[in-house]
């Protein structure tokens, strides 16, 4: 028998769950310079500004993020990078979390 397989078999037959990962705020990873999801990008620019972040595929597979105002209106010109949508409306997360900061 190989040694081996005496170490890997307690081991793959163990099952260990991990713990629950806790939620981090979105504001609060902006604010560290974390790069978000759009999805993440999407409700901190709403409870910013009431403005958010459609996230689609355009006809070639490229994706494409689209500014969309509160009144649901879409941006014609989409953003083909994430970061790029973040740099352009970066100032104004930082504006409306510094009117929130105690």
């Amino acid at each position: 028998m190989n040694p081996l397989n005496l170490i890997a078999a307690p081991l793959i037959a163990s099952t260990f769950t991990l713990p629950p990962v806790a939620f981090i705020d979105p504001a609060d990873l902006w604010t560290a310079g974390v790069d978000l999801t759009a999805a993440e990008l999407s409700g901190l620019l709403e409870d910013c500004t009431g403005w958010t972040v459609d996230a689609e595929t355009d006809a070639d597979g490229l994706p494409a993020f689209y500014l969309v105002d509160p009144y649901g209106d879409r941006d014609p010109d989409p953003f083909e990078d994430l970061a790029d949508l973040a740099d352009h409306v970066g100032w104004r997360i930082d504006e409306a979390l510094a009117d929130c900061a105690p």
